[in-house]
Order: structure tokens, then C-alpha cells, then sequence
């Protein structure tokens, strides 16, 4: 048995990868699987002799995962999963209970704690919210939009796009009316320039932003009734 063991120990890896606000982190696994973390991104992942599994624990990463026969690949972001055999993927934790997913090479099984729900091909996607999954045709072409700074949204709350904006910027973002939170939100926003995007939000969905010395806030605007 302490043979067995001594064999298996060199197999076995246990890491926690971790990118900065406004960094990005690329990393090959024990496996040879490659990830690409996003700004402000925690990984934690488990490579083990029968499975492999990795947990997002905040941000987004891309994956390009190593074919194995045996051996599958896991990825899950609060309540939903991502299983793969080898495939190329993106993973976004946009909040506690919102995941979206988008495969860029081969195919993945997308559910909610354990249960495959959908099958997602090359070119699609889907998002997982609230334990519900929904498919995203046709969203995935080339690479994803964070590499360079880009994030496409889609009738998305103001919520998650400003905590993806939150992820390069290096004072707090206070969304001060709770009603903006779930403002739906669409457009193409340069998530990587903090000033741009807000300046993107505010000139399209009657908001003002406030630039403080420690923090950035955003509230409804006044308008010229209300005076």
C-alpha cells in the first residue's frame, strides 16, 4: 500500500491560480491543459490519477483542455457544471448563481450540481442562471472578447457588466440605486477602460457617474422635472 502510494503522489496535483486586477495569467496544468485567466480570477484546480476537476471561484478563464480517454475534465462555477473530455472553452462566473459558457473547439455538457442538461457544440454557448440552463446559438467565434479587453452584451443586467468592468478597475464601482442592478444592458463596452465603459453606460442608459478619490458611483439620472 505505501508503494501504491508513493506512486500515485507524483499524479497528484492540488493548485490555486490567481490574476490580479487588470492582469492576465496564462497557466498549463499537471494534465498539459492550458488556462487563460481573465483579470481579478481565482482557479482552484485538482488533478488526480481517476478525474480532473477545476473550481472558478471568481472571474473567467479559457480553457484548452488535453484529450484523455479516461480521465474527464470538470469545471464548475457555483452551481453549474462543465464537462468536457477535450475541448477549448470559456467559462464566465458573472455572479453566485450566473455562469455563462461558450466552446470554441469540439463540445461540453453544461448543467446545475452534477446533472448534464445541455450539450454545447463549437460556436454556441449557454448561460446558466439561477439553476436554469438556456442555449446561446452561435456566440463563439475565434477567441473570447476579454483577451482584448471587449465584452458583448446581450440583454444582461448592469449588474454583471459592471463586475466585469469591476475586474480592471482598481476603485470600488457603486451601483447606488438597487433598481440599476438589474437595468438590462446591450452593446459592445471596452471592459478593460474602466472611464470608456462607464462613459458607454452613462451616455446610453440615463445614468450619471460620480468619480470619487476612493470609489466610482453610479445612480440614476436627475432629470430636469425632478428639479
Amino acid at each position: 500500500m505505501l508503494l501504491a502510494i508513493l506512486l500515485i503522489l507524483p499524479i497528484v496535483s492540488t493548485s490555486t491560480y490567481r490574476s490580479g486586477a487588470g492582469k492576465i495569467r496564462s497557466v498549463v496544468l499537471a494534465d498539459g491543459s492550458r488556462v487563460d485567466l481573465s483579470s481579478d480570477t481565482e482557479l482552484r484546480v485538482r488533478i488526480l490519477p481517476w478525474e480532473r476537476t477545476a473550481t472558478l471561484v471568481r472571474g473567467e478563464a479559457f480553457f484548452d483542455v488535453r484529450h484523455e480517454g479516461v480521465r474527464a475534465f470538470r469545471v464548475t462555477s457555483g452551481t453549474t457544471s462543465v464537462r468536457v473530455l477535450g475541448t477549448a472553452f470559456n467559462v464566465d462566473r458573472q455572479s453566485p448563481t450566473r455562469t455563462a459558457v461558450s466552446v470554441y473547439r469540439g463540445a461540453v455538457e453544461v448543467g446545475v450540481d452534477g446533472a448534464a442538461n445541455l450539450v454545447v457544440r463549437k460556436g454556441d454557448g449557454a448561460r446558466v442562471v439561477d439553476g436554469h440552463v438556456v442555449a446561446q446559438p452561435r456566440i463563439a467565434e475565434g477567441a473570447p472578447d476579454w483577451k482584448s479587453g471587449w465584452f458583448e452584451a446581450s440583454d444582461i443586467p448592469l449588474g454583471v457588466l459592471i463586475g466585469k468592468v469591476q475586474r480592471y478597475s482598481r476603485r470600488p464601482i457603486l451601483l447606488q440605486d438597487r433598481s440599476l442592478q438589474a437595468l438590462p444592458i446591450s452593446g459592445r463596452f471596452h471592459i478593460a477602460d474602466t472611464d470608456r465603459a462607464l462613459q458607454a453606460v452613462q451616455a446610453a442608459y440615463h445614468v450619471d457617474v460620480a468619480y470619487g478619490p476612493k470609489t466610482i458611483s453610479i445612480r440614476p439620472a436627475v432629470r430636469p422635472e425632478d428639479h
